[in-house]
């Protein structure tokens, strides 16, 4: 079934949001984004990146990463984010590109290390690791995001009720609270336009898109 996103849908309010994470393995050893340019350079048939699989973010944002760095960076998609963290750390991959919350645990216990997140913002749960922005790729920077929507013609006075109650619950703490438990944050505040936020996100994502020249046929 066909639907445009933008179109077909009421924006409510934003519910959550979460960053991506560009960490490596064994493979390549490197600590910070400068030191895996560097071995990507000595070693270009050997740089590749693990993802869920074709046509995620994912795999978008490392089309991306390859531009920015201009270095060859070869795409390994899997059937989803188990194996390829799997094989990361087994170091058959150097690099992998996961969701943010995924590499919290591996990040503490030293099995990855974490070259940037694609959040504005740092994550507590890793101080130490550099945003996009902060690492000079502001390009990169992206989040994901869940949101609450209505269909078209739904009265306004119903979505301005239900925009209200979207606004009361997450700014509760024991919302706020349950979202960090399960790795995402809350935005700070609603976006005042939702609809001109996911125009301009897919703005980004189209041109992010083009320039990994992927298909829907592949």
């Amino acid at each position: 079934m066909k639907f445009d996103a933008i179109r077909d849908f009421v924006p409510v309010g934003s519910l959550a949001e979460y960053g991506f994470a560009v960490a490596t393995g064994p493979a390549s050893e490197a600590k910070d984004i400068d030191s895996y340019k560097a071995w990507a350079k000595a070693n270009p048939s050997a740089s590749s990146f693990a993802t869920p699989g074709l046509g995620t973010p994912q795999h978008f944002l490392g089309t991306q990463l390859q531009k920015e760095l201009q270095i060859e960076l070869i795409h390994v998609p899997y059937k989803g984010g188990a194996n390829s963290i799997t094989d990361v750390l087994g170091g058959q991959i150097p690099l992998l590109i996961t969701t943010e919350q995924v590499v919290v645990a591996y990040e503490g216990q030293g099995r990855l290390n974490t070259l940037f997140i694609t959040s504005k913002n740092r994550n507590p749960l890793m101080p130490g690791v550099p945003t996009a922005k902060e690492v000079g790729l502001d390009q990169l920077e992206s989040v994901d995001w869940f949101g609450a929507f209505v269909k078209p013609g739904t009265p306004t006075g119903k979505v301005n009720a239900w925009k209200a109650q979207v606004r009361q619950i997450v700014a509760s703490s024991s919302y706020i609270d349950a979202m960090k438990k399960l790795g995402y944050e809350v935005p700070e505040r609603q976006p005042a336009d939702f609809g001109a936020l996911m125009t301009a996100e897919r703005d980004v994502w189209t041109e992010r898109v083009k320039l990994s020249r992927f298909k829907l046929t592949q």
